[in-house]
């Protein structure tokens, strides 16, 4: 079934707007703490029903590297970055020594690493909540982040428990990481608590129709 969507494109422009804002602060959070540059794009911004989101990773069952974080304030809910395993690896890689290893299939990410993605999360998630508590003027902070090794239904679910009802939508911020002539891709879900995100949306001036 299609469900009607009551956001026009301009609406989706204004989220993108914010996202590049968070991946410009992020870049430069990132490149003085690595002291080298990498760079950040947001490709693609979206707004999807909360049952789509494994989909956007390849599927329920795809094993996926979850850096994920409650969101706290007045529009409370979780945002979670999403990897495929293998860019995780390349990832982790880049952050840690400038390079990427040939073969990424069968690499495990040790100890050492899971805290440098944890964060590196934290960064890019403190950058994004800034920029969209600016543009609405809704106070939000994020807590410690988790990270998670599994399914992505897997993952989903653990977020559920934690969270409770969270809105039929969320907001999806596709990421490209940027250095010398490699680019890795992830996913940003902003996943609100129920009645967040139409509040998130009101103070951008977007009716979402709930009313």
């Amino acid at each position: 079934m299609t469900e009607q969507q009551p956001y026009e494109e301009f609406h989706l422009d204004a989220l993108k707007e914010i996202g590049n804002i968070g991946a410009g602060n992020a870049t430069t959070a990132l490149s003085n703490l690595l002291s080298r540059s990498i760079e950040m794009s947001v490709p693609e911004v979206n707004i999807l029903p909360f049952d789509e989101v494994p989909y956007v990773v390849g599927g329920p069952e795809e094993l996926v590297v979850g850096i994920y974080l409650q969101v706290e304030g007045e529009a409370p809910g979780s945002l979670m970055l999403l990897l495929e395993k293998e860019d995780a690896i390349k990832l982790v890689s880049i952050l840690m020594t400038g390079e990427i290893p040939d073969d990424v299939s069968d690499k495990n990410i040790e100890d050492m690493e899971q805290s440098a993605l944890m964060e590196t999360g934290n960064i890019l998630a403190s950058s994004y909540i800034s920029a969209l508590s600016d543009f609405t003027r809704l106070g939000m902070a994020p807590t410690v982040p988790a990270l998670a090794i599994d399914m992505a239904g897997a993952i989903l679910e653990v977020i559920l428990l934690q969270v409770g009802d969270v809105s039929e939508h969320v907001l999806m911020i596709g990421t490209e990481f940027s250095y010398d002539k490699n680019k890795i891709r992830g996913h940003f879900f902003l996943i609100p608590e129920d009645n967040s995100f139409s509040k998130i949306l009101k103070s951008l001036g977007i009716d979402d129709g709930s009313n």
